[in-house]
């Protein structure tokens, strides 16, 4: 739903609690090789407290711990896919 070279949202109805930590692995079209990083919970968007009404429930991500090139892949594949943030 919304990536940045910050953090991106993640769909789930079992969201974790703010300030969580979490390992994240996930791959990029663009991007052959795997993306492996550490990320803490910055929000939560839970059908009991919706923060962003049109969304569905999940949680936004705020990556702590992401090498320079992954961080570079990221910005090359929301450059590249034309992307632009919701707000």
């Amino acid at each position: 739903i919304d990536i940045s070279s910050g953090g991106f949202f993640i769909k789930t109805e079992t969201p974790l609690e703010v300030s969580e930590s979490l390992a994240l692995r996930f791959s990029l079209t663009s991007h052959i090789k795997e993306i492996i990083c550490s990320a803490n919970v910055a929000w939560v968007n839970s059908p009991q407290k919706q923060l962003k009404l049109d969304w569905p429930p999940g949680m936004g991500v705020q990556f702590v711990d992401i090498s320079l090139g992954e961080l570079h892949a990221i910005r090359n594949f929301i450059e590249s896919n034309l992307l632009e943030p919701s707000w």
